[in-house]
């Protein structure tokens, strides 16, 4: 049980850290150059490790969740947001425009915390 509970709050910061990836850090290289020292931030493979860790947390958490609390809800918003953030590296990144992979990243990233916190919520009311 305490596990779930540290799945789903390491899931929520994994995703948050997604959408700062995704929306902050290149703002941040713009306005301070001195931030590119950190370069492997902003590099792609930072977000497949991301996502290596993000699904292999979220996917049972969820379902155990789901087991639990019966809403299959918050389930399917976890699993859609989940593909939303597997899309532009399943299709190839060369294929989507920067635009289309960030706004994909950021909404699959909204729905993931929403479906974590949904469950977290959820499981502390039925304990």
């Amino acid at each position: 049980m305490k596990r779930q509970i540290l799945g789903d709050k390491i899931a929520i910061g994994l995703s948050i850290l997604c959408i700062f990836h995704c929306l902050i850090f290149p703002l941040l290289l713009i306005a301070l150059p001195v931030m590119a020292s950190v370069a492997v931030l902003f590099d792609e493979s930072f977000h497949q490790w991301l996502l290596l860790a993000i699904v292999p947390i979220s996917l049972p958490i969820l379902t155990l969740g789901c087991m639990r609390h019966k809403s299959t809800k918050v389930f399917l918003v976890g699993v859609l947001g989940i593909a939303l953030l597997l899309t532009p590296w399943l299709i190839g990144e060369d294929r989507v425009n920067e635009a289309l992979e960030v706004f994909l990243t950021v909404i699959g990233s909204l729905a993931l915390v929403y479906s974590h916190f949904k469950n977290y919520s959820l499981r502390q009311f039925i304990d």
